[in-house]
C-alpha cells in the first residue's frame, strides 16, 4: 500500500525488503533493495543489506565450488565499504567486511 502511494520512497523499497530478507525471499529483497538504493544510495543500512545479500551468494558459490563466488565477495566488500563510506561507526559492517575478506576464493 505505501508503494502505491509512493513509489518513488526509497525508504518504502527498503522497508519491504527488509521484510523480505528476513523471510527468506532473498531474491526479491535484492531487487528493491537495489530500487532503494537506485532512489537514494546516501543510505548506509541499504548498502549494507547489498553487501549481506552478496556474501550470502558467496557463501552459496563457494559451498558449490562455483568460481563466480570471487565476483560475489568483491561485490559485498564493495557494499561493506560503501556502508563504512557512508558511516564509519558502522560495526556490523566492519565485522562483515573482515568475515567477506576472510573467505577462500577459488580459482
Amino acid at each position: 500500500m505505501a508503494l502505491k502511494l509512493n513509489p518513488d520512497s526509497a525508504e518504502c523499497y527498503f522497508n519491504l525488503a527488509s521484510a523480505q530478507f528476513d523471510k527468506g525471499s532473498y531474491d526479491q529483497a535484492k531487487v528493491n533493495f537495489w530500487t532503494a538504493h537506485e532512489l537514494n544510495d546516501k543510505n548506509p543500512e541499504t548498502n549494507f543489506q547489498l553487501g549481506l545479500i552478496a556474501e550470502q551468494e558467496a557463501t552459496r558459490a563457494l559451498k558449490a565450488n562455483q568460481p563466480v563466488a570471487g565476483e560475489f565477495v568483491q561485490q559485498a566488500v564493495k557494499h561493506f565499504n560503501d556502508t563504512l563510506a557512508l558511516d564509519k561507526s558502522h560495526e556490523k559492517a566492519k565485522l562483515a567486511l573482515t568475515r567477506v575478506q576472510a573467505m577462500p576464493i577459488p580459482k
